[in-house]
């Protein structure tokens, strides 16, 4: 839109244009809101580790971002498992204990005894099934099984979580391998809150019911003003505004994408049109090809079952038994001949004189070239103009007699119309009775069935090898065109 256009707006449509574009962000804003709750569960594991968690310093103040989980969870009934909570905070303090006692001391060693007891209840009641997590703990005992060499999940851990081992190994060595790749599968297990429904809990109406309020405020105040305005009925005002009823239902959440992109569109934000044709193209491409190779086929079908059932001798017949219907006293044909032959004379043979003259004047050179007598009389000297004066000459009575006969010819008459009719009958005659040879009927019936079909079958391959979006481009773009031009 140009800029001049905007000046030009009147005040209240760049009002409205406003609110549109206000309520049109706000639509955007709960569809993504939407989208997040939707992925939420799915995406959890990376909105855990990538969103929030940040301490940063401004002005000299020092903030803590929470994480994005920390604020969510609780909107989807999700809490920390206190099984897997309680086994990560037993490392911690194994953690803290051989940094002050030593790996060989007595509480290290009680910690280590509680580790392996906890790790054969995380194999065994798997706390990851709740949260349908139970691909999560199968890799964290490959893991293990991996680091330590051995085909038994428990086994693993009582071998990792032993004296021995951590000493041979290097206590810090193998707690790094326990961060990086058992600790943070850990953390991504949670324990889900389950209703009275036997569903699990979600809290997500709660914050949507404010927007589905607002929405339906604004959309029965729209369907009010379309009621009044355009004096339709509450049904029919309605209809206007089919799309926003996705903006108001509690469920199928993602279907407010459709009133989104009506929205935006209407503000303006964004241009439908481009996806509209595509779309428009791509329905008439996928139909256009099939409808249009039934109806061949099937008026190709029609004619062949026409000839097959038509009767020659009988129609022939009919013709002239049938008494011709005169609703004006007056002969057609003879009337129209009249007129095309006065108008051929007086006005298209005179513009293309010119032109006959030309061609008679080369026809007759070629032929006079064929004659000896003329090539032995242009060779004789003083004779050789001879061929030029002939030709003009020749040329100039055939034309001048041409158009003397054409110019005074006298108008059809009845004497003419008669003979015409005469000729007319004579020919239905022998029509007639050529037709009662029914070798030559059936041949010519059996010759058009034929080609008729060939027809089909050529036509079909042909239309089923057209690009028939290349076409309806070609289409659209000649639309464009008239449009421009009216």
């Amino acid at each position: 839109m140009t800029v001049l256009a905007k000046k030009r707006r009147p005040k209240s449509k760049r009002r409205n244009l406003l609110f549109e574009k206000v309520m049109a962000i706000i639509t955007v804003a709960n569809l993504g809101l939407v989208l997040f709750d939707l992925s939420y569960i799915p995406w959890r594991n990376f909105y855990l580790f990538n969103i929030g968690g940040l301490r940063i310093e401004l002005f000299g103040f020092q903030a803590q971002i929470p994480r994005i989980t920390d604020i969510y969870d609780p909107i989807k009934g999700i809490e920390p498992y206190r099984d897997t909570v309680a086994y990560l905070e037993k490392v911690e303090q194994l953690k803290a204990e051989v940094a002050d006692q030593g790996l060989r001391s007595t509480q290290v060693t009680s910690t280590l005894a509680e580790l392996r007891e906890l790790s054969n209840q995380m194999v065994d009641t798997n706390p990851f099934a709740l949260a349908d997590k139970t691909g999560t703990l199968e890799r964290i005992k490959n893991r293990m099984r991996s680091r330590i060499g051995t085909d038994s999940s428990k086994g693993a851990f009582d071998e990792f979580w032993s004296q021995p081992y951590l000493s041979q190994a290097g206590f810090l060595e193998e707690m790094s391998f326990f961060d990086e790749q058992i600790k943070r599968p850990i953390q991504t297990n949670y324990f889900r809150q389950i209703g009275e429904t036997g569903s699990f809990v979600d809290r997500f109406f709660f914050l949507d019911i404010w927007f589905m309020s607002l929405m339906a405020i604004e959309i029965a105040l729209r369907i009010f003003y379309i009621h009044k305005s355009k004096n339709l009925s509450w049904a029919e005002a309605a209809s206007w505004r089919w799309y926003d009823i996705f903006l108001v239902l509690p469920f199928y959440q993602f279907l407010r994408i459709i009133p989104v992109l009506f929205r935006l569109h209407k503000a303006e934000l964004i241009d439908l049109q481009v996806i509209n044709q595509q779309l428009h193209a791509s329905f008439l491409a996928a139909f256009s090809e099939e409808i249009t190779q039934t109806v061949i086929v099937r008026v190709v079908s029609q004619m062949q079952e026409s000839v097959k059932q038509v009767d020659v001798k009988q129609l022939l017949t009919a013709g002239s038994e049938n008494k011709y219907i005169d609703i004006n006293n007056t002969n057609e044909v003879a009337a129209i001949a009249s007129i095309v032959m006065q108008t051929t004379v007086e006005d298209i043979l005179p513009q293309l004189r010119p032109d006959i003259e030309a061609l008679l004047k080369h026809t007759t050179e070629t032929a006079l070239q064929q004659v000896f007598v003329y090539k032995g009389v242009a060779q004789i000297p003083g004779l050789g103009s001879i061929q030029q004066q002939l030709t003009e000459q020749v040329v100039l009575q055939i034309s001048q007699s041409l158009f003397h006969t054409l110019k005074n010819m006298p108008q059809v008459d009845d004497q003419t119309t008669q003979l015409a009719q005469n000729l007319t009958k004579k020919l239905n005659q022998i029509l007639l009775q050529e037709a009662r040879n029914n070798k030559s009927v059936n041949k010519v019936k059996s010759l058009l069935i034929d080609l008729l079909e060939e027809i089909k079958i050529n036509y079909v391959q042909r239309l089923s090898q057209e690009e028939w979006e290349e076409i309806l481009t070609e289409t659209q773009a000649i639309t464009k065109s008239n449009q421009k031009t009216f």
